[in-house]
């Protein structure tokens, strides 16, 4: 067994290696989790870990808003369409901005919504903590000009590391941890996970974290618009399919 160091058969989250220098933690299975999956945090959170999510979308405004003009933002929530929000021109585009942002936290229950820009209020971030937001849009009509955006998708979670196999009784589902379950969370060590193409050992994992992507949550060596880790990958695949990843703990990517 790949536990033993010489077993010709692999599993997702098998454990790899008996050499005791793995670092093994406890977190709450916030939704259900996947053996071999890669768990996520939020900052101050120490207690829930999450599958990867494209929980974040950045709108940033080419132009000031000006008299009449509306600006509508519509958002879509782990698939499922939200009703658009609408903000009609106030006293200035400053005061126009703070309160559309104010509207979609209100209308929208899921979202967090802060302005990043503060120099010049043309740019805003949607959250939707443990949640995945995509096809969001926003357009500004009416008014003698209107201003043109740019949307942008990112993740803002931190790796925590990887969930390990753990035998449970013949009753629970197989290979998965339930939501509200404790599961065991690889911070240190070495583990078998899931592909989404070849990779080589040796090289740098990163996590797929696109909403739109088939493989969201699958590890690759690809860097581009992808999360990236500490883990290295320790065996080949010449598809996509089960390799040997060597974790070395939490990570934080700022350029998601």
């Amino acid at each position: 067994m790949g536990a033993y160091e010489n077993l010709d058969k692999w599993f997702a989250g098998m454990k790899q290696g008996v050499d005791g220098n793995e670092t093994i933690e406890t977190l709450r299975a916030a939704e259900q989790i996947n053996n071999g999956n890669s768990i996520f945090v939020y900052e101050g959170d120490n207690v829930n870990g999450y599958n990867i999510k494209q929980d974040t979308s950045t709108i940033t405004l080419d132009a000031e808003l000006v008299t009449g003009n509306t600006l509508t933002t519509t958002v879509s929530i782990d698939g499922v369409a939200q009703t658009p929000v609408a903000t009609v021109w106030i006293s200035s585009h400053d005061d126009t901005m703070d309160l559309h942002l104010a509207d979609l936290e209100a209308a929208i229950s899921d979202l967090v919504v802060t302005l990043t820009d503060l120099s010049t209020n043309l740019q805003f971030t949607l959250l939707t903590k443990g949640k995945n937001i995509s096809l969001v849009t926003s357009i500004v009509t009416g008014g003698a000009t209107q201003a043109g955006t740019v949307i942008a998708y990112t993740c803002s979670q931190v790796f925590a590391g990887i969930a390990v196999f753990t035998q449970r009784s013949f009753n629970d589902s197989v290979g998965v941890y339930p939501e509200d379950e404790a599961m065991n969370n690889m911070t240190r060590g070495k583990i078998v996970i899931n592909t989404s193409k070849a990779v080589n050992a040796n090289t740098q994992a990163y996590v797929i974290w696109d909403y739109n992507s088939a493989d969201q949550g699958k590890f690759t060596d690809v860097a581009t618009d992808n999360y990236e880790t500490k883990c290295t990958f320790r065996s080949n695949t010449t598809v996509a399919g089960l390799a040997e990843i060597e974790v070395n703990g939490q990570y934080r990517d700022v350029t998601p």
